[in-house]
């Protein structure tokens, strides 16, 4: 039997609409949401836990359970760790997908080939987070063999949401292809970009003086009965 738990069902929907949102945004941006989104919900269940475990040690909380504040401890570095390589997996599947822009530019063959992508790094945290959570030892075998058996299974249950995605939107994916992204300037806002907010932010300023100026001129002219 497979058992898949709710945590892997949400990564793979996850996972699934980060290539759905990258291949329709075509925009690095798309990529700092998702990061911002990733950190934000760890710092929130990070904290969470933290306050909870707390909570279970102050000897004015009645634990009418026994829940041990261990659990809640244990699992902060577990939070940390998902976050890290969630983050660490979106980077590999940008990373992937400019490589194929590169290699295949008919996206027929570009849609077959992202479907196995996104099967590969489903694998691959299925591989990593287990091996870093409980390291090597006589059982991580048979916790590795179940965990890739669940990925594998997810992985295939998500293929034909992900496969009608691209059928239907085959412009926007060969949009997607003819349009690479520079990685360097996902840390590092272009000059182009800079140089936009600046002349958006001045025209701001020059419509609110030019605003401010009408209501002074009004003020001045009108007079009280």
């Amino acid at each position: 039997s497979i058992s898949i738990s709710a945590g892997s069902i949400a990564y793979g929907a996850f996972m699934m609409s980060s290539i759905m949102l990258f291949i329709l945004e075509k925009d690095l941006s798309a990529l700092r949401d998702t990061i911002r989104l990733v950190v934000i919900v760890d710092v929130f269940t990070f904290g969470l836990f933290k306050i909870i475990a707390l909570a279970l040690e102050s000897p004015a909380m009645q634990n009418a359970l026994g829940v041990p504040a261990s659990v809640f401890k244990l699992s902060l570095g577990i939070v940390v760790l998902g976050g890290v390589l969630i983050v660490l997996e979106l980077f590999i599947l940008v990373f992937m997908l400019e490589w194929l822009k590169t290699r295949i530019k008919k996206p027929v063959w570009f849609a077959l080939t992202t479907v196995p992508l996104y099967l590969a790094v489903l694998i691959i945290d299925g591989v990593l987070f287990p091996m870093l959570v409980l390291g090597i030892g006589p059982k991580l075998g048979v916790i590795l063999a179940g965990n890739l058996k669940s990925k594998a299974f997810l992985a295939m249950s998500y293929m034909l949401p992900l496969c009608i995605f691209l059928a239907v939107n085959k412009n926007s994916l060969k949009s997607f292809i003819q349009s690479p992204l520079n990685l360097k300037h996902l840390f590092l806002v272009p000059k182009s970009d800079l140089l936009a907010e600046i002349e958006r932010q001045r025209q701001t300023l020059e419509s609110e003086e030019k605003n401010s100026a009408t209501w002074r001129k009004a003020s001045t002219t009108y007079s009280f009965p």
